[in-house]
């Protein structure tokens, strides 16, 4: 933003000077110029395109901010998930499919993280049970779900390892965590090996691995009922009592999130 300042000369001794007034004496500047056949019309001119070419220049310096500063992956939820209401129901088949999924061996695989390092996967449960959350950039479902999952990640502790895992590039992971304020790993999901391995369609899935490197149990989306069970579950494996948790705002019904494979959309 420019902020205006009031028209100032100062002369060459660095003293403050008023604007020149220029008297009635030989008919004043306004006289001189108009001898010349100057009409004045032409300064009005020349401010209405100087304004203009300030309030070009501040929106432009704008834009060029917000670009700098926000990458493509970032997105703003505009259509929240409602209490009565979700996006994207979770169906019957989808919980047969997590249920076939406990007792399966957490595959010993080397991430990659949002700052570039590798993330074994293997190094994850050794001291406690591991909280897999799947995770989709551009998903308002991942943004909404990911407060509670910050919370349970931060109350635990190191008593249990929280690991995201997300689609898209380093800048992706990166931002996601910045903006959603996670404070747990961001990992890439290899080129979609993860969601294939544990057969995840849509994001906030949550898989629960325990200290023997197996799935405990495996969430196709959350709600009020999901998260009061993750809770007590983690803090089974983890040989602790629960930890005290609002889940006013989660929706009631279990919800799911947007589907990986776009060829995909229902998840199915």
């Amino acid at each position: 933003m420019v902020s205006g300042r009031g028209s100032r000369i100062v002369n060459h001794s660095g003293n403050l000077c008023a604007m020149p007034h220029y008297g009635p004496s030989g008919g004043g500047l306004p006289a001189r110029l108009g001898a010349l056949g100057y009409n004045g019309g032409v300064p009005r001119l020349l401010l209405l395109l100087t304004l203009f070419g300030l309030v070009l220049a501040g929106l432009s310096g704008w834009l060029l901010n917000e670009a700098f500063n926000r990458s493509p992956g970032t997105i703003v939820s505009e259509a929240p998930n409602l209490l009565d209401q979700v996006r994207h129901p979770v169906t019957e088949p989808m919980l047969a499919r997590t249920e076939a999924i406990k007792g399966l061996e957490c595959p010993e695989i080397i991430l990659q993280d949002s700052f570039g390092k590798p993330l074994n996967l293997a190094d994850q449960y050794k001291n406690g049970p591991l909280v897999l959350v799947f995770t989709k950039v551009g998903c308002p479902c991942s943004m909404e779900a990911q407060p509670f999952f910050n919370e349970l990640a931060k109350k635990f502790g190191e008593g249990a390892r929280f690991v995201g895992v997300i689609d898209g590039a380093p800048h992706d992971a990166a931002r996601y965590r910045e903006d959603l304020n996670v404070t747990y790993p961001m990992a890439l999901a290899g080129g979609g090996a993860m969601f294939k391995l544990f057969d995840v369609k849509r994001s906030v899935y949550v898989s629960l691995v325990g200290r023997d490197g197996k799935v405990v149990k495996q969430w196709p989306g959350y709600n009020k009922e999901m998260l009061q069970d993750l809770n007590k579950s983690v803090a089974k494996q983890a040989g602790r009592d629960a930890i005290v948790q609002n889940v006013s705002e989660a929706p009631d019904e279990l919800s799911s999130g947007c589907a990986f494979d776009a060829a995909t959309p229902n998840g199915e």
